[in-house]
């Protein structure tokens, strides 16, 4: 679950007690990146990297020798990141729910903030699944029920995460026959006919719930059926499918959907210029949690 929430901000980047912070201006060489989406259950894991100009053609350069700290929401240090390579921040210890501060201390700026909330994990269930042909591919249609918190506002998102063990047979230069396995995950391409359920940039599913707060709710979804699709494979082996129900924060619901919104229009001179969701002090990026539950199909 880590890695996929964590690749999303290589390619760009950019509350209850949550605060966006506008960012309006051109990047410059003084600005932190803060590539920070944390997760329930799993450690702190923060990647830091140098903004640069928009004229500047060169690669992003990640920011070493900085002081990361997280605080609880009575101010407390609870954890300090170490520096492990490539940009990349780790902690001793992982979040429960509640609010935290992020401070980084670096040689671009003396105090880097921002606050996200990490919410509860909701729990969901399978109700029901239909197995069907679609253009000679076997799909997989999924409804999934769970029951809204009952507070002002909550944000999911949807993912569906396989992994494989893949066989490849070659012949060496000797005309001796190896046999090679390598493991293979990917999230898989969701599909909804809700239109109030929109997709990722990594083709997972996120929406809110203003239409059906503090409600018993069903979403369904389909995807491609891996299960069958490997039953008779000689050559890939499925280890696991599961299905990620994920109560995200504001923040990251909304880098979701700016980011998104950021590459489709990229590319159109005639759009209106997209900004990508920031909620950082003196630096630029996204402080976010998320509560993954899980459900296992295979």
């Amino acid at each position: 679950m880590v890695k996929k929430l964590f690749y999303l901000f290589l390619l760009i980047i950019i509350c209850s007690c949550e605060k966006a912070i506008p960012f309006d201006q051109e990047l410059d060489s003084n600005k932190v990146v803060v590539n920070g989406i944390y997760f329930r259950d799993s450690v702190w894991k923060i990647h830091l990297s140098k903004s640069k100009s928009i004229l500047d053609t060169s690669t992003s350069k990640n920011l070493e020798n900085a002081i990361i700290s997280i605080l609880d929401q009575n101010s407390n240090e609870i954890d300090t990141l170490q520096y492990f390579n490539n940009g990349f921040y780790y902690g001793s210890k992982s979040p429960n729910y509640g609010s935290y501060e992020l401070n980084i201390k670096s040689t671009l700026n003396e105090n880097t903030t921002s606050i996200s909330t990490l919410p509860n994990p909701v729990p969901a269930i399978i109700i029901d699944t239909l197995s069907y042909i679609n253009n000679g591919n076997n799909r997989l249609e999924i409804s999934i029920n769970f029951d809204d918190p009952i507070t002002d506002e909550n944000y999911f998102e949807i993912g569906v995460y396989m992994k494989k063990r893949k066989m490849s047979i070659n012949t060496n230069s000797n005309g001796q026959t190896d046999t090679n396995y390598s493991i293979i995950c990917k999230w898989m391409n969701l599909k909804s006919d809700d239109q109030n359920i929109e997709k990722t940039l990594d083709n997972n599913l996120i929406f809110d719930d203003k239409l059906f707060n503090g409600s018993n709710k069903t979403i369904s979804f389909d995807v491609r059926n891996k299960i069958k699709d490997f039953s008779n494979d000689p050559i890939n082996e499925l280890i696991t499918f599961d299905i990620y129900f994920i109560n995200i924060s504001y923040s990251l619901y909304h880098f979701h959907r700016s980011l998104k919104n950021y590459v489709n229009q990229s590319g159109d001179p005639f759009s209106q210029p997209t900004q990508v969701y920031s909620n950082i002090n003196n630096g630029i990026g996204v402080f976010a949690g998320s509560s993954p539950y899980k459900i296992n199909l295979f």
